[in-house]
């Protein structure tokens, strides 16, 4: 710990813009000595050492999107207020004293000052102040935010399906009189994209300040080039570059291998796809136009009798159409494989399997971590060999999409010849719906109780009763592995298997990301439902820290690019700062390791269907969803407006 301490001052120097140390010099001496001292300063123990907002001052609502941007300097939170905050590093320690002098209860509120003065030098070598506030228009929460390189651009993503960009200049994170200045949508904003029909989650930035991707719910990852312009009213969107059966939640890509990247949502299986094949296929797909425009001149003009032309002619160039989009969309499915599990987890229910967050190596380019929902965090090699599925299904056999899986804007309307429906019938539609979702939830929360039962007598029990709770999770372990009739239709394509299971976290409630942490991403981390966020050693799945950084969940971790700094962030209105311990921790909780994991262990085979107000939220949301979907309702004003931290 004192090699530690005595390192922490050589990683504090920080290099203007023009002085940064290229990538290509990464590997150099000076370079690999700075990464060691870094890399020894997260291994020791970690302590929070700053609060970004408070009672009156900061975010007003959950902080969703936490990012570092221009090599460390800045750091980007937006949330529930659908502000954008931008946060520098005050290296005179002015935004210490300014925060300090406009209200003593900023950070007592969250610190007592008996814990705080353990590390009082660490709170200010880390003194944050923000001058940049963007109001972005959105109108409901935003998921994600980032910088685009090289630029001072920030994109945007929404539960509004809105993709925004913002750009205030060199006045992003610096103000001209030293406290916050606020821009307006109008002064900030100079793109609105409405490209996805459904809740965009996450975005990923390519080396580029004009081409990023983002994700969203409908089941498409796209591809944005700010160089060219669209209308999206007029259906003149670019073709997206992946198109799924299911809804996406997250996506990755390491900046080793920018030719691939990984995606998942609601599906137990996570897709690897190529980028400059799916560039490709998105090329094709706009050359297809042309070509149907052509065979159907063709058909119409020379093949077709004139008497039939009308209608003989649309149904060939209808049929050419349609195959050619069957064409592409069979190439994007079976383009590139897919990372899977052997068997679900306790408390996963069949056919609602999800991935809630993803994270590409930026070290080795090759390893990936996969977050599930209910389950622990994988770690996966796009290296390492996969197992084909159409193998063990056999050569004539085909799968039908699973049932059960949920998917945006499928419900079926039983009007006919386009009429409206009213108001009768959507009230019938709606309870039918209502009464299938209570009838599922009514069983899983039974479910539920037997599994709480279990678990008050397993607490009463010796470790004779606990051995044979053992023996009947074994004996149940057959009925949760999945076999080629849980996969979707779309997901005949070779699957890959972890290498490794990091468990202790509660991954229930909400969307949580999943990160590495290091120079060398030698740790994996999570956050939980519990409030605290956990740190494995990536090389055996070791445990070996739990902090507190949320009172409620935590669902972002973000780690600084080049100091021992990790920024995290959940259903809380502030940002905590992490950074190694000058004393004794005192947001550390692993002394009660041991309780917090078998909490988490059974909250984790509760599932939601063990909170009765979580169950309750899901009910609602998928009443307004099924109105939503079945008045075809269109346009913003029509959007559900709901708080998206229950599960985002």
């Amino acid at each position: 710990m004192d090699d530690t301490d005595s390192n922490l001052d050589d990683l504090h120097i920080r290099l203007p813009s023009s002085l940064r140390i290229p990538s290509t010099m990464k590997y150099a001496p000076a370079h690999r000595a700075k990464r060691a001292r870094l890399a020894r300063a997260l291994s020791g123990r970690l302590d929070r050492v700053g609060v970004l907002g408070g009672e009156d001052w900061g975010h007003t609502g959950c902080v969703n999107a936490v990012s570092w941007a221009q090599d460390g300097e800045l750091l980007i939170s937006s949330g529930d207020d659908t502000k954008i905050r931008v946060w520098r590093m005050d290296p005179s320690g002015s935004a210490s004293a300014d925060t300090s002098s406009s209200g003593s209860s900023r950070s007592s509120n969250l610190t007592s000052e008996a814990e705080k003065s353990s590390n009082a030098g660490s709170w200010e070598e880390y003194p944050f102040a923000c001058q940049t506030v963007i109001n972005t228009g959105h109108t409901q929460n935003v998921f994600n935010a980032q910088m685009l390189p090289f630029s001072t651009r920030i994109a945007t993503v929404s539960g509004d399906r809105q993709v925004r960009v913002f750009d205030v200049g060199e006045a992003v994170g610096r103000s001209p009189t030293g406290s916050e200045m606020e821009y307006t949508t109008r002064e900030a904003c100079i793109r609105v994209l409405r490209c996805h029909t459904g809740r965009t989650k996450r975005i990923i930035t390519e080396d580029s300040p004009d081409l990023f991707l983002t994700v969203a719910e409908d089941g498409q990852v796209r591809q944005h080039d700010l160089r060219t312009s669209h209308s999206c009213a007029s259906g003149a969107c670019p073709v997206p570059l992946v198109t799924l059966p299911h809804e996406l939640s997250t996506i990755a890509l390491s900046p080793l291998t920018p030719y691939q990247f990984v995606v998942g949502g609601e599906s137990p299986y996570v897709r690897v796809c190529h980028l400059m094949f799916m560039g490709l296929v998105a090329i094709l797909c706009r050359l297809r136009f042309s070509l149907i425009h052509l065979v159907g001149f063709i058909i119409l003009t020379i093949a077709i009798p004139r008497r039939t032309c009308s209608t003989a002619g649309m149904r060939a160039v209808t049929c050419v159409q349609n195959g050619a989009c069957h064409l592409m969309q069979t190439v994007q499915q079976h383009a590139s494989g897919g990372f899977g599990r052997r068997s679900r987890a306790k408390g996963e229910r069949k056919g609602y399997e999800h991935v809630t967050g993803a994270r590409m190596s930026a070290w080795n380019g090759h390893e990936v971590l996969l977050s599930y929902n209910s389950d622990g965090v994988f770690l996966y090699s796009t290296r390492d060999e996969p197992e084909n599925l159409q193998e063990k299904r056999g050569p004539h056999s085909i799968l039908t999409p699973n049932p059960k899986r949920r998917r945006l804007g499928t419900t079926k309307l039983p009007s006919s010849c386009g009429e409206p429906l009213t108001g009768p019938d959507v009230d019938m539609i709606v309870e039918n719906q209502l009464e299938s979702l209570l009838a599922d939830n009514v069983d899983a929360m039974d479910d539920a109780d037997d599994e709480l039962q279990d678990d008050e007598e397993d607490d009463d029990d010796d470790e004779e009763g606990e051995d044979e709770d053992e023996d009947e999770e074994d004996a149940d372990e057959d009925n949760r592995m999945f076999n080629p009739a849980d996969a979707d239709a779309h997901q005949a394509v070779p699957v890959v298997y972890p290498r490794m299971r990091f468990t202790g976290h509660c991954n229930v409630e909400t969307v949580k990301d999943v990160n590495f942490l290091g120079p060398h991403d030698e740790f994996v981390t999570s956050g939980s439902d519990d409030g605290n966020f956990f740190i494995w050693r990536k090389s055996t799945g070791e445990l070996v820290d739990i902090l507190e950084g949320d009172q409620h969940v935590v669902n972002v971790i973000e780690s600084h690019p080049h100091l021992p700094l990790v920024a995290v962030s959940g259903i809380d209105t502030t940002v905590k700062l992490f950074a190694p311990a000058r004393g004794v921790p005192s947001f550390s909780r692993w002394n009660n390791a041991e309780t917090i994991k078998k909490n988490n262990a059974r909250a984790s085979r509760t599932g939601l269907s063990g909170s009765a107000e979580l169950q309750f939220a899901h009910l609602v949301l998928n009443y307004e969803q099924a109105l939503q979907g079945i008045r075809g309702a269109e346009g913003e004003d029509s959007e559900v407006q709901l708080t998206q931290c229950i599960n985002q």
